[in-house]
């Protein structure tokens, strides 16, 4: 009897809090998502973003998941607080523009997905577009069915040159924070999407980030503006891949604002116009406007 009692008062508590944060918050929410015009097109709906952020269950308090973030905290904050101290989130909306621009028959549905539940693969993915864009690299697909594999999906289908090339993108951030091996996460990429004998150019675009980039009060699993900052420079290596990445054309690590392209020539499949194109910088005035 008592412990019904009790899980009753939690449960009033918790509709108490919610009936005061509704007034209080849910017009800062409204407000801010107006604010982040790329973003509100996502769908996302304000009620559903105030339940997310009273649920403890969201909260990151374990720090052997660095990266358990979730972003509907960042909508209950006014956007002069944004701006001071997570500036990223500006950052992601005039990508996910871009995103919107140049990316042919994209699910807004899934992009929404991708923003609540896959943060940081979501600003990756934005900043490999406008990386695109300002290289004029056409952006043929998203989320292309593998060629090896029908029921297996990459992220991109690009354009470089006059040919094809699939790109994969993902941001190992957590296991990066916790001294995992990067060599190891490419290889379970590469089992993941059973890319082991694929015959296709192959691209790897990985995002790294520095646990001392984050120095706002909205970290949350070391998430920093440089983290999603577009890319500005780009540095080309040519590398004899291991053997276990025979398949892989190339990998492009994004390092804040640089972008290392290490090219593998164990496998020449990458032209040299197409190269060209993935590391040559951008026109000053492109970089600026574009």
């Amino acid at each position: 009897m008592k412990h019904i009692e009790s899980k009753n008062l939690k449960k009033r508590i918790k509709e108490d809090i919610y009936k005061f944060e509704k007034s209080w918050t849910l017009p800062k929410i409204e407000q801010t998502l107006k604010k982040l015009k790329n973003i509100n097109k996502l769908g996302l709906k304000p009620e559903n973003i105030l339940r997310e952020n009273l649920d403890e269950s969201k909260y990151n308090l374990d720090h052997r998941k660095q990266f358990n973030y979730c972003p509907s905290g960042l909508f209950t904050c006014d956007i002069k607080s944004l701006r001071r101290c997570a500036k990223f989130i500006f950052a992601l909306d005039r990508l996910l523009g871009i995103f919107y621009k140049v990316v042919p028959n994209y699910n807004i549905k899934k992009l929404k997905i991708q923003f609540m539940n896959n943060f940081a693969d979501f600003g990756l993915i934005l900043a490999f577009v406008d990386f695109c864009y300002k290289r004029d690299i056409k952006i043929l697909e998203y989320e292309p069915s593998s060629p090896s594999n029908k029921n297996k999906f990459l992220d991109f289908r690009i354009l470089l040159n006059k040919r094809e090339v699939f790109v994969e993108c993902f941001s190992p951030i957590e296991s990066m924070i916790k001294g995992k091996n990067l060599d190891d996460k490419i290889q379970r990429e590469i089992e993941k999407h059973n890319l082991q004998y694929f015959n296709f150019p192959l691209i790897f675009v990985i995002n790294i980030s520095e646990s001392h980039w984050s120095g706002n009060p909205f970290n949350r699993g070391n998430i920093s503006d440089r983290m999603f900052e577009p890319i500005r420079f780009v540095e080309r290596y040519d590398v004899n891949f291991p053997q276990k990445f025979n398949h892989v054309s190339a990998i492009f690590i994004k390092y804040g604002e640089i972008g290392k392209v290490f090219l593998n020539f164990t496998l020449w499949n990458l032209m040299p116009k197409e190269i060209d194109l993935l590391t040559s910088e951008p026109s000053f005035f492109r970089r600026i406007f574009g």
